[in-house]
């Protein structure tokens, strides 16, 4: 799988350092320009956050490549529908015959999960970038809430809190805005971390790399992520 140390991949900024032999995957930073690319030419808005799944510490879950299939299918389910989230909605006085309207714009979900291992007895962890249209969604926060909710349903477990780390910066993409080129790239660079081929060592020979969403040429999912 090709690798480059170069600062920028085809106009974009990524986050390598050669010194430090800190490279990235291309087939990686190619589906993400695919996908960022396309929620562009789609929406006038997109909003770009991450988060990162770990499974417990204490060994109460077997990890399985299911586990982040899983996460996947309920992710993009629950976004698709976009029904108020039960804590959101009583704190903005929200009516119950609200929660199933239908919504003004469609969130249009596209979800990409890298998966890493740092070492053979290490449990495997995943970096997830989510996107979707910025018209229907504004604030991160209901897309990370909806991540646990996501990887508890996956697991099996009533709390995740240490299981989900949610990336403080996220970003939102407006077409009207005279920064909106600066804002791409900084998403691009900022998203380009998950390729890093630090973490990857592990991997079992013929693993996949990225799984997801809105399927695309180069975006081909594989048996198994260890």
């Amino acid at each position: 799988m090709d690798i480059t140390y170069e600062q920028t991949f085809n106009g974009y900024p990524i986050n390598t350092d050669r010194e430090k032999g800190m490279g990235c995957y291309t087939k990686g930073l190619a589906i993400l320009q695919d996908k960022l690319e396309s929620m562009i030419e789609n929406h006038s808005k997109v909003l770009v956050t991450r988060v990162d799944l770990r499974y417990p510490q204490d060994g109460s879950v077997e990890p399985s490549s299911k586990d982040f299939t899983l996460f996947n299918k309920n992710l993009t389910r629950d976004l698709e529908r976009n029904n108020i989230l039960p804590e959101t909605g009583r704190l903005r006085g929200k009516k119950r015959n609200d929660l199933n309207k239908p919504p003004k714009h469609q969130v249009d979900p596209s979800v990409t999960i890298v998966c890493e291992k740092h070492g053979e007895d290490k449990n495997p962890h995943a970096h997830v970038i989510i996107m979707v249209n910025g018209n229907a969604k504004r604030d991160p926060r209901d897309v990370q809430k909806r991540a646990s909710r996501a990887w508890e349903a996956a697991l099996g477990v009533e709390n995740s809190s240490g299981l989900v780390h949610y990336c403080k910066k996220s970003h939102f993409l407006d077409r009207t805005s005279p920064d909106f080129q600066q804002a791409v790239h900084d998403s691009f660079y900022h998203n380009s971390y998950p390729f890093k081929i630090r973490g990857k060592e592990h991997r079992c020979k013929g693993s996949w790399l990225v799984r997801g969403t809105r399927g695309n040429k180069r975006d081909k999912e594989e048996s198994n992520p260890f």
